[in-house]
């Protein structure tokens, strides 16, 4: 009988491997062969474009710069009727609910809005009209500049 985690040393039946108690090198057979089973999530646009190198704020717009030294300009209204949090994006879902949505949004003074970075993978806005609770990753932010659905 093999050792009941991912380490195959042979133990006699009904006792437990010598290297049991130690539980670390268990966690890292584990985390090792979870790593190799895992399945890779690739898409064409996480590999062309994965790193926002330079986030410009100007008055209207802003401009993603990415280490493939590409660059794209999106406006803040845009941005804005795209935010991902769990408030706005069932108001983009229906056309009718989207059309009063980006109604109500041009209404309000669409001012540069506050950036923070949320770890390496993305970045937050804090609106002046009070939302700030999405977070928009680089290849969400992408997706939105090219013009694309990014819940597609």
């Amino acid at each position: 009988m093999s050792c009941r985690l991912t380490c195959r040393r042979r133990v006699e039946r009904g006792s437990r491997c010598s290297i049991w108690p130690r539980k670390r090198f268990h966690k890292r057979l584990r985390r090792m062969a979870i790593q190799e089973n895992r399945p890779r999530l690739t898409t064409a646009r996480s590999e062309r474009m994965a790193n926002l190198l330079e986030l410009e704020r100007r008055d209207a717009d802003l401009v993603l710069r990415w280490d493939d030294e590409s660059e794209q300009v999106l406006d803040y209204l845009t941005l804005r009727l795209w935010c991902p949090c769990a408030h706005c994006r069932p108001r983009r879902e229906e056309e009718v609910r989207k059309s009063e949505f980006e109604a109500e949004l041009r209404k309000l003074q669409n001012a540069k809005p506050h950036v923070d970075a949320v770890g390496g993978y993305g970045v937050r806005f804090t609106w002046t009209s009070g939302c700030s609770a999405g977070i928009y990753g680089f290849d969400y932010l992408g997706k939105v500049a090219a013009g694309e659905d990014p819940n597609a």
